[in-house]
C-alpha cells in the first residue's frame, strides 16, 4: 500500500470522527505488525482482506494465518467489500 492510499484512509478515517496514526515500515507483514503492536500497547490488530486475485490473497491468507498462530494480541479480520 502507497503513501497516498495510506493518506486517504486516514483522511477517511478522521471524516468519520476515528483518531488515528499511521506508518511505513519495512518487513516480513506479520512480524512487523506484532512488533508494532507491541510497541504501541495495541488492543487489537484489524487487517483487511483483498478481493479474488488468487497471489495477493495467497499472500494475504499468509499474513492472517501467521497472526492467528502467533498474535498474542486480538485480531480482527475485515472482509473486503466488492466492487
Amino acid at each position: 500500500m502507497g503513501a497516498r492510499a495510506i493518506a486517504r484512509a486516514v483522511s477517511d478515517l478522521e471524516a468519520a470522527g476515528i483518531s488515528t496514526t499511521s506508518r511505513i515500515e519495512e518487513g516480513r507483514p506479520a512480524d512487523v505488525l506484532m512488533a508494532v503492536a507491541r510497541e504501541i500497547d495495541a488492543s487489537t490488530i484489524v487487517v483487511g482482506t483483498v478481493g479474488e486475485n488468487p497471489i495477493s490473497g495467497a499472500l494475504l491468507g499468509s499474513v492472517v494465518l501467521k497472526l492467528v498462530q502467533r498474535s498474542s494480541v486480538p485480531l480482527l479480520v475485515v472482509p473486503a467489500t466488492e466492487g
